[in-house]
Formats: C-alpha cells, sequence, structure tokens
C-alpha cells in the first residue's frame, strides 16, 4: 500500500549489490543497458489547467492529489482499514461528535515550512466553505495544539473518517486561497518541476519526504486526449503507462512489453430524470423508461462488455447492498403500457445529455430503444465544464452521469432535497420518504445502517427516479517493468507508488 518505500528500496538495494558482485552493469550513471531506469512518462487523457483539491474533480486531477499532497489517513484497498498518514492516529469520542488526530511533527511543505494543525484546520474549513462534501456534519475544526486537531460533529457521522483519506481531502497549507489551484505546494512524495498548461507537467521526487524518497525520480504527465493516441504511444514505448479504454485493451494485450492492471470501478453510471421535466415527474415514465433499456446491450456498446450491469443505486461491494431487487427486464409492450397510463399513449420528444467521449456510444443505444416505445430523444454533448455546470443546476432534461466511492452515503446523497440548492441534488428530487432514510443513514451504523440502506434502495427501485447502469473496468497499460501503480477502484491512478523492476 502507499508509502511502503522501504520494502521496494530495500529489494531495489538487494538487485543492486546482486549486480556488483556479479559484474552485471550499473546503475542509471554508470550507463550498460542493464541500468534501472528512474523516471516515468505517462499520458494522461485530459490536461491539466489548475488543481484545487476541494473544486477540480475530474481523473487527471487526482494523478497530482495522489502524488503532491497527503491526506490525515491512508486506505488499504484490500483490507478496508484506515492507516495512518499525516495523522500518525486518532480517537472517537463515545458519542461519535468529536474526532482528534495526532499529527506527525517531522513533515514540510514543499516550500521547506513547517506542517501543523493549523495546515488541516484551514484545509477543513475552506472545504465547509465551498461545500466540497469532505466534512459532513462538521461544525467546528480546532487546532488543540501544533500537532493535534479536533474535528467537532453536530450528529454522528457514518462515512467522516471514510471521507478524509481519498485523493481530493489533500490537505493544502494554511492561507493559500484560490493560488492552491496553480500553485501547487503539498507534503507529498513529489514536487511540481515544470507545468506547462496545455503540454505537460513534470514532478520531481521530493529528498525531504517523510515517507522516504521514492524511487522512481521523476514523473511526467503528457496531455493526450485521444485513446487511440495513448494506446499507440504506449505500445511504440514512447511513454511507459496510460489508462485506455475498453476499445484499446484487445489490441495493446497484442504487445509483449506491455503489462495491463485492471480493477473494477467503484464508480455507478446512472440515467438521471430531471424532476423538473412533467413527464419524468411520473414514476410510470421512468418506469417505462426502465423496461424499453436493455442494460447488456448498452455495456457491450460501451465498454465493449468489459463491464458489469447493475441493478442498485449503490454497489455490492458497500455493506447494506440489497441483491434481491426486482430487476427491469426489457419488456417493450410493458413500457408502451405504462407511457399510455401516464398520458403518453404516443410518446414525447426529449434531449439527453451526456459528457462528451464518457457516453458516446450508450447514449445511442438508449437513443435507438427509446424510439421503440415512441420516446424522440435528441442527443447532446458537453465539454465537462459545461457539462458538469448543467448538471449542478439541474437544466438537464435527462442525463448519463457516474458516481463513485467506498461509503454509501457518497451514492446517496444526491438524492437529499438539501441538496438541490449547492448543486449535488442533481435531479431536484424532492421526496420526503427519501429524505428521512438518507438522513437516518448518515447517523446510522451496524445493522440499523444496513437495514435503512436496504430501504431505500427498495424504495429508489420502485420510484426509478435514476436507473443504474453499470459499473466499468479501469485499464491502465504500462510497461512490463514498472510496477506499485495504484489503479484506484474510486477513480483516478496513484502513480507515487511506481518503482522499475
Amino acid at each position: 500500500m502507499k508509502k511502503n518505500w522501504l520494502r521496494m528500496l530495500s529489494v531495489l538495494l538487494c538487485m543492486a549489490l546482486c549486480l556488483g558482485l556479479f559484474g552485471c552493469g550499473g546503475g542509471e550513471s554508470g550507463g550498460g543497458d542493464d541500468a534501472v531506469k528512474d523516471s516515468v512518462i505517462i499520458a494522461a487523457a485530459e490536461d491539466i489547467k489548475a488543481a484545487d483539491p476541494h473544486s477540480n474533480w475530474s481523473g487527471i486531477h487526482y494523478y497530482v492529489y495522489w502524488t503532491c499532497y497527503d491526506r490525515l489517513i491512508g486506505y488499504d484497498y484490500e483490507t478496508g482499514e484506515y492507516l495512518p498518514e499525516l495523522a500518525k492516529s486518532w480517537d472517537v469520542s463515545e458519542d461519535g461528535k468529536e474526532y482528534t488526530f495526532h499529527l506527525r511533527d517531522d513533515v514540510k511543505w514543499h516550500d521547506g515550512t513547517q506542517f501543523t494543525a493549523k495546515d488541516v484546520v484551514y484545509t477543513a474549513e475552506r472545504g465547509i466553505e465551498l461545500s466540497n462534501g469532505n466534512f459532513p456534519s462538521v461544525n467546528k475544526v480546532e487546532a488543540v495544539d501544533d500537532y493535534t486537531v479536533k474535528f467537532y460533529l453536530n450528529e454522528p457521522n457514518a462515512v467522516f473518517l471514510d471521507k478524509q483519506w481519498i485523493g481530493d481531502a489533500a490537505i493544502i497549507p494554511d492561507g493559500c486561497g484560490d493560488i492552491v489551484a496553480t500553485t501547487i505546494n503539498g507534503t507529498g512524495a513529489y514536487k511540481v518541476k515544470e507545468w506547462v498548461i496545455g503540454d505537460h507537467m513534470t514532478l520531481e521526487a521530493n529528498p525531504e519526504y517523510w515517507g522516504g524518497e521514492p524511487p522512481v525520480k521523476e514523473i511526467k504527465y503528457i496531455t493526450m486526449p485521444e485513446s487511440n493516441a495513448r494506446m499507440m504511444a504506449v505500445m511504440a514505448g514512447d511513454v511507459d503507462a496510460a489508462a485506455i479504454q475498453p476499445e484499446n485493451v484487445k489490441q495493446a494485450s497484442t504487445a509483449e512489453n506491455l503489462d495491463i492492471d485492471t480493477v473494477s470501478s467503484a464508480s455507478i453510471h446512472y440515467l438521471m430524470f430531471n424532476q423538473r421535466v412533467e413527464a419524468f415527474q411520473k414514476k410510470e415514465v421512468r418506469q417505462a423508461v426502465a423496461y424499453a433499456l436493455d442494460k447488456d446491450a448498452i455495456v457491450e456498446a460501451q465498454l465493449q462488455g468489459y463491464g458489469e450491469v447493475v441493478d442498485s443505486i449503490i454497489p455490492s461491494f458497500v455493506a447494506g447492498y440489497n441483491g434481491d431487487l426486482p430487476k427491469y427486464e426489457r419488456n417493450v409492450e410493458k413500457a408502451k403500457e405504462l407511457l399510455a397510463e401516464a398520458g403518453y399513449p404516443d410518446g414525447f420528444s426529449i434531449e439527453l445529455t451526456t459528457l462528451a467521449g464518457q457516453h458516446d456510444l450508450a447514449a445511442q443505444v438508449i437513443q435507438a430503444q427509446l424510439k421503440e416505445i415512441g420516446i424522440e430523444v435528441t442527443l447532446t454533448q458537453l465539454d465537462r465544464a459545461t457539462f458538469l455546470e448543467a448538471v449542478a443546476k439541474q437544466s438537464c432534461d435527462f442525463f448519463l452521469k457516474d458516481r463513485g466511492a467506498t461509503n454509501a452515503d457518497y451514492y446517496i446523497t444526491i438524492y437529499n432535497s438539501a441538496n438541490i440548492e449547492n448543486g449535488l441534488n442533481w435531479i431536484g428530487l424532492k421526496d420526503p420518504a427519501v429524505d428521512e432514510l438518507v438522513q437516518k443513514i448518515a447517523i446510522s451504523d451496524g445493522e440499523t445502517r444496513a437495514a435503512l440502506l436496504s430501504d431505500l434502495q427498495v424504495l429508489m427501485n420502485e420510484e426509478c427516479y435514476s436507473i443504474p447502469m453499470f459499473r466499468k473496468t479501469a485499464f491502465v497499460a504500462h510497461d512490463e517493468n514498472l510496477k506499485g501503480i495504484g489503479v484506484i477502484p474510486t477513480g483516478g491512478v496513484d502513480w507515487s507508488t511506481m518503482y522499475w523492476e
């Protein structure tokens, strides 16, 4: 897991000793064909224009957050355990409303200044002010001393701790303000060496890193938006690693010099119905759409079969998942009956909005399948910034959007009416029954929480405010000798743990 470089360095040291004993070449500086590389070039799908952990959240930004910053705690994806990071340890009060973090005293920012509790307080207060969602139920943050910080919650919150390890929970310097978006001053294993917007970002290893200087000394992210171009570049050896799309996997797997790492994404991709649209205010219409869709065909078209059809609003690995929900199997006649019952015997016209490049083929299949029941769909593709703004303002008729984390609350908060004004309730839903369950889940744990989650899934399955569609598989193709890449199920890639074999 993250920060486990001592073990990797010991392996490299043993290799170096063996090479020295047997006279088989030297290190990077000694030349020779067997020299171990100490730099990595990565083809990035997007350009890094800004990197504010509180407001920039697409996949490429996490390349920066995982490498240049640290969080209060880490996370072991295999065991589900929280790990020390900037916090050496933490305590939780008996009532679950106070969290005390005991911080490391040997951490410096990239500019050489000392990391203290004031930085954590500033990070939390700015995050709360900007409503970034990483500090649920927090009403006060206090620096008890230079290396102790306490969070006070209004009520117990089952996911507060889980929010503290994700990439955008990066701790930022006290008082940095909005300059954090363009001046990256973290405590992480890498710091920015060169940043040319529109072309590349080069990172260099932080020799003062508290977790030990990483074995890869330089990482260069090259902007390469086109998926086929990324695939060809990594196959040719022009770059060392790249995230690739499902349609590229078969061809990339033919390259003898490549390995392909995979992980089933935690993100669920939904078809969301805006409740401001008159037709979608009727449950029968929403259900009609669900019956008209063939999810298997959509997964095959969009993901080349590299995905998993889902039926619940939360993924199967989350505690409280209900795997016995009724399924909306494709039934065109049933769909037409429901439309007629809702007052739309001849269907209607509607606009489906997607993020350009993410759901193109899925949208085309949905368009064709809904046409069979009389719903004429116009497809609209938007760039990322415009799409996210439209979703936040609830201005799309219906749309495809993904959501992913390791806790259930992240998936269900988008249905809470309290989040309409801040843009997190994407469909403008106001359902008192949903609100009550979401709020109870947030302050419950154990069997009670699991039971409430099950009830919510049953309700959402019946009301069909959104249609859970699929989870996709994420792929990273890389040189076979490049190891330790962290493909993260919640999104993004942690490149900070890489090393050359």
